[in-house]
């Protein structure tokens, strides 16, 4: 398991969601990068019982997806996974737009 993610090819930094300019550096080359894991850093319950977290990953990239289960607690490790059917937790969700064929994702 894990999720794409931008590390700039100029001053390394790591980013997500995706971006056209690093806003470290302002560069416009990246290069993408697997991370496989995070640390909870944040967790929050919606209304509508669905849970929710802020996961730190490498270099400090910080990233908002979905737990499962939804005991996961501040400082537990989680596999990130941009499968919505992965349940074989701790799991972070994160959902990824598909890159690979511009404006695909604007129909």
């Amino acid at each position: 398991m894990s999720i794409t993610v931008q590390r700039c090819s100029h001053c390394g930094g790591y980013l997500f969601p995706y971006r056209l300019l690093c806003p470290t550096c302002g560069s416009s080359e990246f290069a993408d990068t697997e991370v496989d894991f995070g640390t909870v850093e944040v967790v929050t319950h919606t209304a509508g019982g669905v849970t929710i977290a802020t996961v730190v990953c490498e270099k400090e990239l910080r990233i908002v997806a979905r737990l499962h289960p939804a005991d996961v607690a501040v400082g537990d490790v989680v596999a990130l996974t941009d499968d919505n059917t992965d349940s074989t937790g701790p799991v972070a969700f994160v959902p990824v737009p598909d890159h690979s064929t511009p404006g695909k994702d604007d129909q």
